[in-house]
């Protein structure tokens, strides 16, 4: 168990994250340059999530989701590193099998996405925006199930003073 997943741990995680802590953020850099990119991962709470009485929604502790993240970072995030500050936070995020089911009755996964890991990432935002942007322009950027909050986030539309410095959004 890495130092992080050691302290998410003890942490607990079923609690809305506290975003001030740096606990909460996969990465959390120290401004270097001129331009951030806010990234939000994947779906990483898979194989658990089918398993017999789990919660639709990872907690922040949840191993598999935690020990998935740095792939994820190596995988997609680390391509904005060298170019924009990148902040990547810690979301309470939908389990595979819920979105499947979501998924199988609608025809997406909005369904899934527009309560809990909504919530984490808009208050994720609102910290970034309001402790760490510094009207620098951003990008906010996600894979996969992140890549929805993206879709069903309206952070740059509703917030004017957000939206002056939005410069891309980066779905895959």
């Amino acid at each position: 168990m890495n130092e992080k997943t050691a302290a998410m741990t003890a942490a607990g995680g079923t609690e809305a994250p506290d975003y001030s802590q740096r606990k909460y953020w996969y990465k959390f850099p120290e401004i270097t340059k001129d331009a951030d990119t806010f990234y939000i991962y994947a779906t990483e709470y898979i194989l658990s999530s089918l398993e017999e009485g789990a919660p639709d929604y990872a907690s922040l502790d949840n191993p598999e989701m935690l020990e998935k993240v740095p792939t994820e970072y190596m995988a997609h995030a680390s391509a904005f590193e060298d170019s924009t500050n990148l902040f990547m936070p810690y979301y309470r995020q939908a389990g595979l099998r819920l979105a499947g089911e979501v998924y199988k009755r609608d025809g997406n996964i909005e369904a899934s996405i527009s309560g809990i890991p909504y919530e984490d990432i808009t208050a994720a935002l609102d910290y970034y925006f309001e402790n760490c942007n510094g009207g620098r322009p951003f990008i906010i950027a996600g894979h996969s199930q992140g890549s929805y909050i993206i879709s069903a986030h309206e952070v740059c539309r509703r917030r004017e003073r957000y939206r002056r410095h939005h410069q891309l959004a980066y779905r895959r």
